[in-house]
């Protein structure tokens, strides 16, 4: 007979945790989480067909987003995976991101783990597909 285990039973095992809450003092938690969102961006882009292309936003001066969505149409937004909820970067100070978008900066969007509603650029995990689908 088959156990149903809750997801991160697999992620404990592999990381030798024996209880659920050690992922929350993990170094991988961080990580993690922004493998989770990437997740939720890729399925939603694939299961509502939005032909979007997800990307990761590095530069050789240390500028860093999570994920740079291009929708097709010549738009653009930024999502950045944060834990905790704070202030999304402030991409006007991103030399590179400046060069490429000049003053057409698309926005960033911050997405955390917790909360019930969307409070201007931040984005609770439960609330990024119906968000995506609304813009």
């Amino acid at each position: 007979m088959w156990k149903i285990q809750p997801v991160w039973a697999d992620g404990r095992r592999l990381q030798g945790w024996t209880r659920p809450e050690g992922i929350f003092t993990s170094p991988q938690f961080g990580p993690l989480f922004e493998t989770l969102v990437f997740a939720e961006l890729y399925k939603t882009n694939l299961y509502n067909q939005l032909n979007w292309s997800i990307y990761h936003w590095r530069t050789r001066d240390g500028e860093e987003v999570d994920f740079l969505i291009d929708q097709g149409n010549g738009e653009f937004f930024f999502v950045e995976a944060k834990v905790a909820t704070q202030d999304p970067p402030d991409l006007k100070t991103y030399p590179e991101v400046r060069k490429v978008f000049k003053s057409q900066i698309p926005p960033i969007w911050l997405c955390h783990m917790q909360g019930e509603r969307v409070l201007g650029q931040r984005v609770p995990l439960a609330l990024l597909r119906s968000s995506l689908l609304d813009r």
